[in-house]
This record gives structure tokens, C-alpha cells and sequence, in this order.
């Protein structure tokens, strides 16, 4: 099961020892992540993108309140929180 976040642009999330920020939302159906080496990542509603080994990050709808939220797979044994 994929953990669930609500974001925003310049949230930025811990992903182990790692960064990624939203740095944009291109559409409803895509954003923008940026990695805190610099690599970008365009992200859909279609299928989840592997931004780290093993970490792939898709974005779901809030039919509520129509927010982004994005969708974590990854080992259970990495930490993912906010940073």
C-alpha cells in the first residue's frame, strides 16, 4: 500500500536521507518534483515514477478539495516524512 501526502509547491519531503520538492504542478495529471541533486522529474496520474532506487512517487486526486497528493512506494523499511 502506497503511503498518501497532501502537497503543495515547495513542500519537500525526506525520502531516507534524501530530498525531493515539488517544484511545480504542470496540470491537474502532472507535476514537477525536483531531487536534491538537481535532477527533475515529471510525475503523472498515469503511472508511478521511480525517482530514487526502489522510490517511485505517482499523484493521486482529492476529489474533496481537488489538492494534490502524491503517492510514496517504497521498502517499508525507509523513512518518508516531511522536510
Amino acid at each position: 500500500m502506497a503511503l498518501v501526502l497532501g502537497a503543495q509547491v515547495g513542500d519537500a519531503f525526506l525520502v531516507g536521507r534524501r530530498k525531493i520538492t515539488v517544484a511545480s504542478i504542470d496540470s491537474p495529471a502532472q507535476v514537477t518534483l525536483k531531487r536534491d541533486d538537481g535532477k527533475t522529474f515529471a510525475v503523472g496520474s498515469e503511472e508511478m515514477t521511480e525517482v530514487f532506487r526502489d522510490v517511485f512517487i505517482g499523484i493521486g486526486p482529492d476529489f474533496a478539495t481537488w489538492r494534490l497528493r502524491l503517492l510514496f512506494d517504497a521498502p517499508r523499511s525507509l523513512l518518508i516524512r516531511r522536510g
